[in-house]
């Protein structure tokens, strides 16, 4: 058949056609050479992204059942434990009715499920925080591996 600018064929000429290509081999290169080249194999992740939870907000990291009934009429009240740096990888654990200061993209404290975002919060003093929202777990919190998850293959398919 013939449409203007090119011919059609049947499928059954167009596989004929096509085996006739040989197949092309693959090779090991160096992340730098990949460019325009497609990948012989799946290539899983092999970490976490993000690779720990973080905060999605400005605010504090909490447990989320400490804020359950607060509201601007009804607040509930933690101590904070302290603030975290953005780059700090936080390992001691909330303890209970405790809060940590932690600005967007900080690691969540082990123990921490959500985050009051600041704007819901009023400081009282130097370690008391009004909470004036209750948060649900994972609130205003991207977990690790919620991008990408180790052994994912979906990073890079074959082919």
């Amino acid at each position: 058949m013939d449409h203007g600018f090119f011919r059609v064929i049947t499928p059954a000429r167009f596989c004929e056609l096509l085996s006739a290509f040989p197949a092309v081999g693959s090779e090991m290169v160096t992340l730098d050479d990949c460019l325009d080249r497609v990948p012989a194999t799946d290539v899983p992740a092999g970490e976490n992204i993000p690779a720990v939870d973080r905060s999605c907000m400005d605010g504090y990291a909490v447990r989320a059942a400490e804020t359950f009934g607060a509201s601007e009429g009804n607040p509930g009240y933690l101590e904070l434990m302290r603030s975290a740096a953005i780059d700090e990888i936080v390992s001691h654990p909330l303890g209970a009715g405790e809060c940590m200061g932690i600005a967007t993209g900080g690691t969540l404290p082990p123990g921490a499920d959500a985050v009051v975002m600041v704007e819901h919060t009023q400081m009282l003093g130097e370690t008391t925080v009004e909470i004036r929202k209750t948060v649900t777990p994972g609130e205003n919190v991207m977990l690790a591996g919620e991008d990408v998850a180790v052994g994912e293959h979906d990073v890079f398919s074959r082919g």
